[in-house]
């Protein structure tokens, strides 16, 4: 079918079901609300088609050309867009559910105002400058996935394997990423401040130097985990998992580590003024040095871990358990509070 009739269609309203227009030329065409539906446009161009508002309903869409397409509000439901070229499109509020789109190429595109892709396939695609601004990506396969340069801002990232991802030169500001899998993945010198990682899977990963202010790590995974000089402040810890990690010379002014598990963890040289560590688990840890000036160990188990030559001024150590801990000088430190401790029993 050629250019025109396929134009003519759209223009009458009318549907454009289960049409072969495999590699026709729609170029800059006004393709605005029309309808596709089990339609084969197998390398049909594209390119700075306007498409706003329309629908692709299990389409096959393999290796076509969306380069500079106005995408706005589009919908492609169950579209096969292997290989599809969606380079500086514009998707704002472009939906995507259960699509194909492995190996397609989004660098530069722009998807914000609650885009999302859900139940997507998102295997190889290349995503280099790439914006993602208050998105939505779900339950969607993402392996070997390259954000290399792209800016995730405000957007939401579910339930994704992101071990193969390549992230060097991406962006986080205020992005959550939700039980996302990203162990032992190098993040060095990555910007994630304000990144939510809640449930995520980071045991064995390089932190290293990472910017990690203000970020949530509530049930997370950080076993084994590399954050040496890692800039922490008031970070969330609450119920993470940090046995073995390594946090020396780590930034974490106001850091909450409450209820986490710093099983052996390295905190040398720490800088750790005002964290609080209530009912933290820290058999066997390092302070070795670190500055703990007013930290709460309220019940907090620190047995057999090591404080020699850490700041302990005004560092509270309420009912904590230390069983075989090797102190420094406790000069600062403060103990028992016995009227806390009547206060406790009696609620009990």
């Amino acid at each position: 079918m050629r250019r025109e009739e396929v134009l003519s269609l759209v223009e009458s309203g009318r549907s454009l079901a289960k049409l072969d227009l495999s590699g026709v030329d729609l170029s800059g065409a006004p393709l605005e609300e029309a309808i596709f539906e089990e339609t084969r446009l197998r390398g049909a161009r594209l390119a700075g088609a306007q498409l706003a508002r329309a629908v692709f309903l299990r389409c096959d869409l393999t290796n076509a050309d969306f380069t500079g397409a106005r995408l706005e509000r589009t919908l492609l439901d169950g579209a096969a867009l292997a290989g599809a070229s969606l380079r500086d499109a514009e998707m704002t509020g472009t939906r995507l559910v259960a699509s194909d789109l492995t190996d397609a190429d989004l660098s530069g595109a722009r998807l914000s105002k609650l885009a999302f892709m859900v139940r997507c396939t998102l295997d190889g695609t290349r995503w280099a400058r790439a914006t993602l601004k208050k998105c939505l990506v779900s339950e969607a396969k993402v392996s070997a996935i390259d954000l290399s340069g792209a800016l995730l801002e405000q957007t939401t990232i579910v339930k994704a394997d992101l071990t193969r991802a390549t992230l060097s030169g991406a962006r986080f500001a205020r992005a959550v990423l939700q039980e996302c899998n990203l162990s032992r993945l190098d993040l060095r010198g990555l910007d994630l401040d304000e990144t939510q990682l809640m449930e995520c899977n980071l045991a064995g990963a390089t932190l290293s130097g990472a910017r990690l202010s203000r970020c949530n790590f509530k049930g997370a995974d950080l076993s084994g985990a590399s954050l040496d000089e890692a800039r922490l402040d008031n970070v969330l810890f609450v119920q993470a998992r940090l046995a073995k990690a390594s946090l020396k010379r780590a930034r974490m002014y106001q850091a909450i580590l409450q209820e986490a598990d710093l099983t052996g963890a390295d905190l040398s040289q720490a800088s750790m003024k005002q964290c609080v560590l209530t009912r933290a688990r820290c058999p066997g840890a390092f302070f070795t040095g670190a500055d703990l000036e007013y930290a709460d160990f309220s019940h907090a188990d620190v047995s057999k871990a090591r404080f020699t030559g850490a700041t302990l001024s005004r560092t509270r150590f309420h009912r904590t358990i230390a069983k075989d801990t090797v102190w420094g000088d406790r000069a600062g430190a403060l103990g028992d509070d016995e009227e806390l401790a009547r206060a406790e029993d009696f609620a009990r």
